[in-house]
């Protein structure tokens, strides 16, 4: 498969196979499959998750790690995650379109235009995940308000 994504990659000017396999652990793709619909694939997951965490902090739900981690981020990270979830949403709906509307120039069009946002983003989200797991070295009460059950 990594020659066949090789030869794709000289003729779109796509990222490097290494690249991809960094972030998006391409390597499982078989070389029977469509290489660039399963790279996109490979892509809109890792993106559609880490936009599921944004979202969770964004609005945290009753989960009581949600409700932490929400709650014990810096007043900057708060004020930023808005940004990260319309960045990696826009990226999420790219990919989403590659893959219902396939065509191969338009597929590598778009994991070219995906993979440099990615590349713009990654370190403020690599920032965010290790704040969001300090939040776990610090004390935090369980608040025992049942409220209404009915």
């Amino acid at each position: 498969m990594k020659e066949e994504y090789k030869k794709l990659q000289v003729k779109y000017g796509l990222p490097s196979y290494e690249e991809l396999a960094k972030y998006f652990l391409i390597e499982g793709i078989d070389e029977e499959d469509n290489i660039l619909k399963e790279v996109s694939k490979k892509m809109f997951n890792k993106v559609d998750f880490l936009a599921d965490i944004v979202e969770s902090l964004i609005q945290p739900d009753s989960s009581i790690s949600t409700m932490h981690e929400a709650s014990n981020l810096s007043k900057e990270t708060r004020a930023n995650l808005k940004v990260y979830y319309r960045k990696l949403m826009s990226m999420n709906r790219t990919l989403l379109i590659s893959n219902l509307e396939f065509e191969e120039n338009d597929s590598a069009e778009k994991i070219k235009s995906v993979f440099a946002d990615w590349l713009l983003i990654k370190d403020e989200l690599i920032a965010l995940l290790r704040e969001i797991k300090e939040t776990w070295s610090r004390d935090y009460e369980i608040k025992e308000d049942r409220g209404y059950f009915g």
